[in-house]
């Protein structure tokens, strides 16, 4: 019985994140939204399920993206998407990854627009 709400919540999530690479993330080519989606289903547990089902309600939000993005970084994804998507795949990544480490090293850095770490020396 876990395993089939596991799989109708795996099922329902897809919509979510479709969506959210769509929106949120337009570096992912049109093409490999499809491959992207299933292998982010796939490496997700089940809290992160939960927070894709929470998100198909209210709607994508930051939360989602965080999510999304966890998921992403993790090697068995990348290895998922290596197998399933063209080589795009991984300088897409690669991005990924780079954002999420400079992300937990200087948090203070805005997400969009990246300052350089000259314009705020203090910090």
């Amino acid at each position: 019985a876990t395993q089939q709400v596991d799989s109708i919540g795996r099922e329902a999530a897809k919509g979510v994140i479709t969506e959210t690479l769509a929106t949120r993330f337009p570096q992912v080519p049109k093409q490999l939204i499809t491959p992207f989606t299933n292998c982010i289903v796939d490496n997700a547990d089940a809290l992160e399920v939960r927070v894709f089902a929470k998100s198909a309600v209210i709607g994508v939000d930051d939360t989602t993206v965080a999510t999304v993005r966890a998921v992403l970084s993790r090697p068995e994804t990348v290895q998922c998407l290596s197998r399933s998507a063209s080589g795009a795949t991984y300088w897409f990544l690669i991005s990924v990854r780079t954002a999420v480490r400079i992300r937990s090293r200087w948090p203070w850095l805005p997400a969009k627009g990246r300052a350089s770490l000259r314009s705020n020396p203090t910090r």
